[in-house]
């Protein structure tokens, strides 16, 4: 659970699965799709809990590999997109320099 991750003032949901491609049930079965309908089975069971609690439902669906799904692909870009504007007790903030990962440097 974050809030304020997609929309302020909003708690967000995020169901994380990984997925395990070369399981027996996907044998045969193109990666993508496996993992797309991994997201669409989470979205059709949470969407409306989500929002029936007034919250943002997202699925976060990776492979045993790294391989993102395509909703989830987005994730990361939404943080660090917020990353920038949070600031911690500490005295320091926290940058976004790509879409995948964050650092931290000294406050200016």
């Amino acid at each position: 659970m974050s809030s304020g991750a997609f929309n302020r003032q909003t708690q967000a949901l995020l169901d994380i699965r990984v997925v395990n491609l070369n399981a027996e049930p996907y044998a045969g079965r193109p990666p993508m799709r496996v993992l797309e309908s991994v997201e669409d089975a989470k979205t059709a069971l949470y969407v409306e809990p989500a929002r029936q609690r007034r919250a943002d439902f997202a699925p976060f669906v990776v492979s045993c590999d790294g391989v993102l799904a395509p909703q989830s692909n987005k994730l990361p870009r939404i943080f660090a997109d917020r990353l920038p504007v949070a600031y911690t007790t500490t005295g320091t903030y926290l940058t976004a320099p790509s879409c995948s990962t964050a650092a931290v440097c000294s406050s200016p």
